[in-house]
């Protein structure tokens, strides 16, 4: 099964800091471990992730495939949002009292 990233970011109500059409709407695949009922089930999650654990069937996707055997590691998350991982740095440049950085980031293409 596949998470949906989150209703608030679906409905613009906060901002995304990963922007453009090809950033991931879902996450997974999870292992279902408990259903609730005929809306409600609860996947297996990564230790230590703060989201709650039971999500409602209009924010899950069947995955197709091979089943899973270990569970798949949630991008960092903070205030609802996903946050940006930096792959690397491509070119710093002085500017004024600071640096202007071109980042290369996690799970996107090149510049």
């Amino acid at each position: 099964m596949g998470l949906a990233s989150s209703s608030s970011e679906h409905s613009g109500r906060h901002h995304r800091p990963l922007k453009g059409k090809l950033t991931p709407w879902f996450y997974g695949p999870f292992q279902v471990t408990e259903h609730i009922n005929s809306m409600a089930y609860r996947p297996r999650l990564p230790p230590k992730v703060r989201i709650h654990d039971v999500f409602h069937v209009v924010f899950l996707k069947k995955h197709h495939g091979v089943p899973l055997s270990s569970v798949v590691a949630l991008p960092p998350i903070a205030h609802g949002c996903v946050l940006p991982v930096p792959a690397k740095v491509l070119r710093a440049t002085p500017a004024r009292n600071s640096w202007a950085l071109l980042v290369q980031w996690e799970g996107c293409s090149p510049a």
